[in-house]
């Protein structure tokens, strides 16, 4: 294999940072029975998936830029999650900040393993996560071999999933002068305006039209204004982005299916847009925009609607720690999309379309 095909190769890894405290190494040992990194390597390798923890450092190696560095390639970053993991003062200081601020950016994934019971909910980094496995620690599933196969298995899909997503983020479109179109929403809506703007400068052409044409053109600018439906659609097409946001008529039927359940959506509503926040992709967790309002429904909390125009006549605020958070007679709520792929500014953006529509 020549150099530019070895580089290509590079290009096309998925790399994944580990963070744990030494206490919890069996985890990453394969002498332990239940061993979960080395399985995951071993059943992602092929895909291009290599994994990154410090038994990859070398003697005499600078250990803090290394890690630095490690964090700063990987796509993903797998938390293994017990009280000795929340009471290293090292990871909390030098690791969890660093990880926090790329994925902030939407440079990596966070996938936080809870291996034992701990008080990892009164942690901001982890407060509004979901926590891997869902039901209970992965401890408890080692009393036995078939349990420990399936909750085994159930990680290794979370992460085949989320590897999925960022490389399908990775075939970005192009604009029409092949210039390749931002990951990140605000540059891509700075994109978006400077087409705009390209196409309002050029030189109007000169029209000779017959009265016939300028009658008909007369009744093309009366026609009905668009319905509620039409106009919400019209926004999230407008502002959707990213693998985890699904427009209709594309939404998956399974995800809908999730959806409808667990925010109890009525099924003479369409489910317009779907932004699925869920690590296997069950879409069970996360926002729905139908034609009458914003369903939501997050694990840690109860599930919930607005209609339009509640949300109309709601405050908006993003002045703590990056959600959107609306306020209506009283009730306060907050939307994170955390697992999610879409950023909190695009929600932000579609939800002060919606409050300045005129029904």
């Amino acid at each position: 294999m020549d150099a530019s095909m070895n580089a290509a190769a590079s290009n096309e890894l998925t790399h994944v940072f580990v963070s744990y405290a030494h206490e919890d190494k069996k985890w990453l040992e394969r002498d332990y029975a239940y061993n979960l990194i080395p399985f995951l390597e071993d059943s992602l390798r092929r895909q291009g998936v290599v994994f990154w923890y410090d038994k990859g450092l070398i003697a005499g190696e600078e250990f803090k830029n290394r890690i630095d560095a490690e964090i700063d390639q990987a796509h993903i970053a797998l938390l293994i999650v017990s009280q000795y993991f929340l009471n290293s003062e090292f990871i909390e200081a030098k690791e969890m900040p660093r990880i926090a601020d790329r994925a902030k950016l939407g440079h990596i994934v966070i996938v936080p393993i809870l291996v034992e019971s701990c008080d990892w909910n009164e942690y901001e980094f982890l407060a509004d996560r979901q926590m891997v496995p869902i039901s209970r620690p992965l401890i408890e599933f080692t009393d036995s071999d078939i349990r420990w196969s399936n909750v085994r298995k159930e990680i290794l899909d979370g992460v085949k999933a989320q590897v999925k997503r960022i490389l399908a983020a990775q075939q970005r479109p192009r604009i029409q002068d092949n210039r390749e179109i931002p990951s990140h929403p605000d540059q891509q809506l700075a994109v978006v305006i400077a087409e705009k703007e390209k196409v309002k400068r050029r030189p109007a052409k000169a029209l000779h039209v017959t009265q016939g044409a300028a009658a008909s053109a007369v009744a093309t600018e009366k026609q009905a204004p668009l319905s509620e439906k039409e106009q919400i659609m019209s926004i999230l097409k407008r502002y959707a982005a990213g693998n985890n946001f699904y427009l209709w008529p594309n939404v998956p039927n399974f995800k809908e299916a999730g959806a409808r359940e667990t925010m109890r959506i009525p099924a003479e509503e369409t489910v317009l847009g779907l932004i699925d926040v869920t690590l296997l992709g069950s879409a069970k967790d996360g926002l729905a925009f139908t034609e009458k309002g914003l369903y939501f429904h997050n694990y840690n909390q109860l599930a919930g609607v607005i209609s339009h125009q509640s949300l109309r006549e709601a405050t908006l605020d993003r002045s703590i720690g990056g959600a959107v958070r609306f306020e209506y007679q009283g009730r306060k709520t907050k939307l994170q999309l955390l697992g999610s792929d879409v950023k909190d500014d695009v929600l932000d953006e579609i939800l002060k379309a919606i409050k300045n529509l005129t029904l």
